[in-house]
């Protein structure tokens, strides 16, 4: 365990040195981060001014499902979207064999060797905005905070298990250029909540493909809209997720061709 933390810090350390070369385009991020939000709570506005209530949800839980989804974004960019975008290529040019002969398991660094750190900054807007629709929201408990930093946490691992995968059926398809494409078509279901589907939608975002238990689940259980206790089944489908995406992965190696055979 320390071993891969060490080398976590290290790829972080990496990361760090290629952004200070490039400081400004963190001030631009920053920038489009915060407009694209105004813009929402732009759109939020004009929607709640026709309505007070949407599928359940009133406009300041609207205003934190937002906010907490921009954390949830910039953490998931942080840690390993960028990573796991080049496995597709890593595999098209054979360059995955470099990481096949590293002394560490290659599932966790081929996940994590392109961290973006400067996405910590775009962090910012999203916990300006959880503040603002806190002051109409009224006090939380720190368990509700807790309950809900452990659903973001499962929330996380699901997607990286379910984005994966994804990646993985590289190794099969040998021009796999749509796995971006995947991605902003899971972020368009995911920064909105699932009760918006309507009933049979809701059902199949959260438990048939468990999008909903990536941020809907862990805000409706800090909003009281959903007991503690399906922060179990969140454990359960980011367990699930990883265990598949180990054994995908373990399973596509068998069939991967390299660039020296």
């Amino acid at each position: 365990m320390k071993y891969y933390l060490r080398i976590f810090l290290a790829l972080i350390n990496t990361a760090s040195k290629r952004y200070l070369e490039y400081r400004w385009n963190t001030f631009g991020n920053l920038v489009t981060s915060t407009l694209s939000l105004i813009l929402v709570i732009f759109f939020v506005d004009i929607i709640f001014s026709q309505t007070n209530n949407i599928a359940g949800w009133t406009k300041p839980e609207v205003l934190f499902f937002v906010g907490t989804f921009r954390v949830f974004s910039s953490l998931l960019s942080f840690l390993y979207l960028r990573s796991i975008n080049f496995i597709p290529k890593y595999i098209q040019r054979g360059d995955l064999d470099m990481f096949l002969v590293k002394p560490v398991n290659v599932q966790f660094y081929v996940s994590l060797c392109f961290t973006r750190v400067y996405e910590i900054i775009n962090l910012l807007p999203g916990i300006v905005l959880i503040g603002y629709a806190l002051q109409s929201l009224g006090g939380v408990s720190w368990e509700g905070w807790l309950l809900l930093l452990g659903g973001v946490i499962c929330g996380l691992l699901i997607f990286y298990g379910l984005y994966f995968m994804c990646a993985t059926l590289a190794f099969w398809f040998v021009q796999f250029n749509s796995l971006t494409s995947i991605y902003f078509v899971a972020n368009s279901f995911l920064c909105f909540p699932t009760d918006v589907f309507g009933k049979n939608g809701s059902l199949v975002f959260t438990y048939l493909i468990p999008l909903g238990f990536i941020v809907t689940v862990p805000v409706r259980i800090f909003l009281a809209k959903d007991p503690p206790l399906f922060l179990i089944l969140s454990v359960f489908f980011a367990a699930l997720s990883l265990w598949l995406s180990v054994k995908f992965w373990n399973y596509a190696l068998k069939h991967y061709t390299s660039a020296s055979s």
